[in-house]
């Protein structure tokens, strides 16, 4: 039991133990400095990076005159756009050939013969005689003997054929 006893060397005096309110201003302060320390690291980091994404986008996107010009410059880009022009015109020779074609088997169905030449489907079947949109001539078109069949032709850029038949 006597060491029961507080001794007056281990005995706090009230001056040396920390009210809690010492506690938590330090606790606080400590959390403050971090917390500070910690923001202005992510500022840093953020403000780098922002950087970095700003400059890769000022080098991938140019405004619409700086694009022009490269694509009138580079032989590539101007051979890729004639590619995609001829590529135009032949989807257009295929279309014509094919709306031709349509409006022949109209004009067989009412009245079962096909006709000697393609401008006896203008102005009811079609609303003009269609012609290539490179040369401006005529398509072929070709009848039968007989007159029940026909062939309407184009040629594509390349040199191919491009042909519908009827009926």
């Amino acid at each position: 039991m006597a060491d029961a006893v507080p001794n007056k060397e281990t005995e706090f005096l009230p001056s040396q133990v920390p009210s809690g309110r010492e506690v938590l201003g330090q606790i606080d302060s400590q959390i403050y400095k971090q917390l500070l320390l910690f923001l202005a690291i992510a500022a840093v980091l953020a403000t780098g990076f922002y950087i970095y994404l700003r400059v890769g986008q000022e080098a991938n996107v140019k405004s619409p005159a700086e694009k022009n010009n490269k694509v009138a410059n580079t032989p590539q880009k101007s051979k890729l756009n004639q590619t995609q022009q001829t590529s135009t015109a032949d989807q257009q020779r295929k279309n014509d050939v094919s709306m031709i074609n349509s409006a022949l088997k109209t004009y067989y169905l009412e009245n079962k013969v096909v006709p000697d030449t393609l401008d006896v489907l203008v102005p009811n079947l079609l609303v003009k005689t269609p012609v290539d949109p490179q040369t401006k001539t005529n398509y072929t078109y070709q009848t039968d003997s007989d007159k029940t069949s026909w062939v309407v032709a184009a040629i594509l850029s390349d040199g191919t054929v491009f042909d519908a038949r009827g009926p």
